[in-house]
Order: C-alpha cells, then sequence, then structure tokens
C-alpha cells in the first residue's frame, strides 16, 4: 500500500549534504578512494572554514535547530566535519559501515 502524499503530522526535517573539502589528491587530481587518506589542503581547510562560517550564519538566522553532523570515516570527511563543527558548536560523528 501506498504512503499518502501528505503527513500533517510530521514536520519535514532538512537535509543539508556537503562534500568534503579540497586534499592533496583533489589537487593533484588523483583518485582517493576507500583507503587512501590524503589531508585537508590550505586551501582545503579555508573551504571548510568558510563552509562551517555559511552554516553557523544560516542556522543563527533562520532560527533552525542545530543540525546532527555525520561524516564517513575517512580521513579527509572526519577532517572536514571537525572544523564544520567547531563553528557550529556541536560534536560530529562518523559513519561505522557494516563489516
Amino acid at each position: 500500500q501506498a504512503l499518502p502524499l501528505s503527513m500533517p503530522n510530521l514536520a519535514p526535517t532538512p537535509l543539508y549534504l556537503a562534500r568534503h573539502a579540497e586534499t592533496v589528491f583533489n589537487r593533484h587530481r588523483r583518485m582517493q578512494g576507500n583507503d587512501a587518506h590524503t589531508p585537508l589542503t590550505r586551501e582545503g581547510i579555508a573551504q571548510a572554514e568558510a563552509m562551517g562560517a555559511a552554516l553557523a550564519l544560516h542556522f543563527a538566522s533562520a532560527g533552525e535547530p542545530l543540525p546532527a553532523l555525520w561524516a564517513s570515516p575517512a580521513g579527509r570527511t572526519l577532517q572536514t566535519a571537525a572544523i564544520v563543527a567547531e563553528h557550529l558548536g556541536i560534536p560530529y560523528f562518523a559513519i561505522r559501515p557494516d563489516a
């Protein structure tokens, strides 16, 4: 049975997606894959700082509750999430893939 198109008792939950900031491999146009840990470049750190500042401003002005922040276990995503989380004043969580 199909769900009704309108669910009046459920408030919509915004979902924000972001890609990790620039890494050393990105700079050299190399594939990273799941196993490679390449740190953020200085530009990547600046990108993550800008993303965190923009999101902090957005949530402060929109009156929306602060989100939960999740990242894949890749080092580049965790490094980006840590910087963004610092701006938002919230923790971040790493997704644990099934073994």
